[in-house]
């Protein structure tokens, strides 16, 4: 059965190993005149890869998500099979999950290179957007006014009560 899903990995881990080899590496530059041009032609790359990258990961991580409920949902001697396929996967260096965790790890750099560099060249907008911020947003659209709501916040919270101050600190208590 993990045929199936095996055959949507492949084609996903071979362009990502592609797009880790595309990645492009942080430009130093001499030459003042010339780095506001080199800067952006490197942001410009780097958040492309970065785009195409997060895609492949996304996609990968739905792949896994679909073996592992394939594995729960399977019984006897498929279930072993689908298991130890598994296995072989997860412990293989080369394997989907070793390949995900590496691109993390180049994601997170190629995000502080884009920072680093839009910090350069005075960008003060965000080149990419996360996906908190993608909830936020999505958040933002359910409720424009911007007002919270007030149904969740007055529930079950006791009364306080905070008297006055007098301008006598000797009538509050120490803490």
């Amino acid at each position: 059965m993990s045929c199936g899903i095996g055959r949507g990995i492949a084609p996903s881990m071979r362009g990502l190993k592609q797009l880790m080899k595309e990645t492009p590496m942080l430009p130093t530059v001499d030459d003042e005149s010339a780095a506001k041009f080199i800067y952006e032609r490197y942001l410009d790359k780097a958040i492309r890869i970065l785009h195409r990258i997060g895609g492949k990961v996304a996609h990968l991580e739905k792949r896994d998500e679909a073996w592992r409920k394939l594995i729960s949902t399977s019984q006897g001697d498929e279930r072993d099979e689908e298991e130890r396929l598994y296995g072989e996967m997860a412990e293989d260096p080369e394997g989907m999950i070793q390949t995900v965790d590496e691109v993390r790890k180049v994601i997170l750099d190629l995000k502080l290179e884009i920072k680093k560099i839009g910090r350069k060249l005075g960008l003060n907008n965000k080149v990419f957007s996360s996906k908190a911020d993608e909830s936020t947003n999505r958040i933002r659209k359910q409720n424009p006014s911007g007002e919270r709501s007030q149904l969740g916040a007055s529930k079950n919270l006791p009364k306080l009560i905070m008297p006055t101050f007098d301008g006598k600190p000797e009538g509050w208590p120490a803490f």
